[in-house]
């Protein structure tokens, strides 16, 4: 194991060890990671206590694309991933206070023009992790991390990967790998093993006109790439699209739309309200209870909480805890907790 793998297995039983032999307990929560107006890598916690916090800056970080975040479980040990026209770097960090002043991975194989959107393989003993963003020639771009060797995944298979738009989003659930992204001609989803050396894709469009609105009011295509999470039993993935109305009685507005994977290609409307006019970065996760979604558009933020299909709008102001820089990726992490 290389030195920078052991870094998150140093930090964990050097924790460890300062708790004798008392099981840590981890509470739920989320993290957001997201650029500042500077460029900077800013890390916001929700604290025990419910409240949020800043953590401490990645060393190093810098981005004009966007950043995205990780845990491993039970939540003590974090990821912080960045891109940059140098490629994409990921750090390994003890909570969200204490980061590696060492790169995890630094991987310029493809220019990113994207942020990244990275999740966590199981188990959580390998620190392993997979990595997606959009390159400059708009096509998808994996990166897999496993058996302390990181390594870019061959996606030549990967059918439909041209014309990409926004941010690809990953996530594993199980040994399930799912990629979620865009076109300018529909939404696709590719499904494969997650601890494959060659996966195998299994690919299908996702067909929003198919999905049940509610309402007659019709929606264009989607504002921003999907976001996509596991809650621990299936994937969920959120958008949004702007009415598309006419006449002096219509109200243009936008819709976040949360839909749940129902097996064979198939996916379901769970719920959706409205949201922020011109949204330009979205993302979603669960702590295993409570689903979040937080979104920006070029001037305002929106945070949401939903607990059995009812939401609540959150104070965004309170999360983001200071300005976002305009037109990049954000991420948001759910932490499962371990009990107490």
């Amino acid at each position: 194991m290389s030195s920078r793998a052991k870094f998150g297995l140093v930090l964990v039983l050097g924790s460890l060890a300062l708790v004798g032999c008392v099981k840590p307990k981890f509470k739920k929560g989320f993290m957001l990671v997201y650029p500042t107006q500077t460029g900077a890598v800013k890390v916001r916690y929700q604290h025990s206590d419910g409240e949020w916090r800043t953590g401490a800056v990645p060393p190093g970080s810098s981005t004009e694309l966007g950043a995205d975040g990780g845990v491993f479980a039970p939540g003590l040990l974090r990821l912080a991933a960045w891109s940059n026209p140098k490629g994409v770097e990921v750090r390994l960090g003890l909570g969200a206070e204490v980061w590696d002043s060492q790169q995890a991975a630094s991987l310029p194989s493809v220019t990113p023009a994207s942020g990244p959107s990275i999740a966590t393989l199981v188990p959580a003993s390998d620190s392993g992790w997979v990595v997606a963003y959009r390159t400059t020639s708009d096509t998808v771009a994996l990166l897999r991390r496993a058996g302390g060797t990181t390594a870019s995944l061959n996606l030549a298979p990967l059918e439909h990967n041209e014309n990409v738009t926004g941010r690809p989003s990953v996530a594993v659930g199980g040994e399930e790998l799912l990629l979620v992204w865009s076109t300018t001609s529909g939404i696709y989803v590719g499904r494969a093993d997650a601890t494959a050396q060659l996966p195998q894709w299994q690919v299908s469009e996702v067909d929003l006109e198919d999905v049940p609105l509610g309402n007659s009011v019709r929606y264009g295509p989607p504002q921003v790439a999907p976001a996509v999470t596991w809650d621990g039993a299936k994937f969920l993935f959120a958008l949004t699209r702007k009415s598309q109305c006419t006449g002096h009685d219509c109200l243009n507005h936008e819709q976040l739309f949360l839909y749940e994977d129902k097996g064979s290609a198939s996916w379901q409307l769970a719920s959706s309200r409205s949201t922020l006019l011109n949204t330009l970065t979205l993302d979603i996760a669960t702590d295993g209870t409570t689903v979040m979604l937080v979104s920006a558009s070029y001037s305002k933020r929106a945070a949401y909480a939903i607990d059995e299909g009812s939401w609540t709008q959150l104070n965004a102001e309170a999360i983001f805890g200071g300005a976002l820089r305009p037109n990049t990726d954000i991420g948001l992490v759910g932490i499962l907790g371990s009990g107490g």
